[in-house]
C-alpha cells in the first residue's frame, strides 16, 4: 500500500468517525424523535460508508468486498427501516399532512 492511500484511509476514517459523532449529539440535542431518527440514519449511513471505504482501502480483496457488500446492505435497509419507523410513530391522519376523506351519505367524497 502506498503512502497517499494510506492517507487517503486515514482521512475517509477520521471523517466517517466525526460523521457519526455528529450523528451522536444530534440524537442527543435535537428535540423530537423523527429529528433524531434523522439525523441518526443520515450519520449511520455516510459515516459507516466512509469507515468501510477505509477498511477496503486498507484490507486485502476478500475484505474490500466484504466491505462494499456491507456498504450496500447499509445503503438499502437505514431509509427503509426509518421509513418505517417514521409510519409507525405518526398519527394515522398526519401521515400525509392531509386530514383524512371522510363518506357522505350520498356517496361523494367530502
Amino acid at each position: 500500500m502506498t503512502g497517499v492511500m494510506s492517507w487517503v484511509a486515514t482521512v475517509a476514517l477520521v471523517v466517517g468517525l466525526a460523521v457519526m459523532t455528529l450523528g451522536v449529539i444530534g440524537m442527543v440535542r435535537l428535540p423530537s424523535l423523527l429529528t433524531k431518527m434523522h439525523a441518526a440514519s443520515k450519520a449511520v449511513v455516510l459515516g459507516a460508508a466512509l469507515v468501510l471505504v477505509a477498511v477496503a482501502i486498507v484490507g486485502d480483496a476478500p475484505t474490500a468486498a466484504k466491505a462494499a457488500l456491507t456498504a450496500a446492505i447499509l445503503l438499502l435497509t437505514t431509509p427503509v427501516s426509518a421509513h418505517v419507523i417514521a409510519t409507525t410513530v405518526l398519527p394515522e391522519p398526519s401521515r400525509t399532512g392531509v386530514a383524512a376523506r371522510q363518506r357522505v351519505p350520498d356517496g361523494k367524497e367530502g
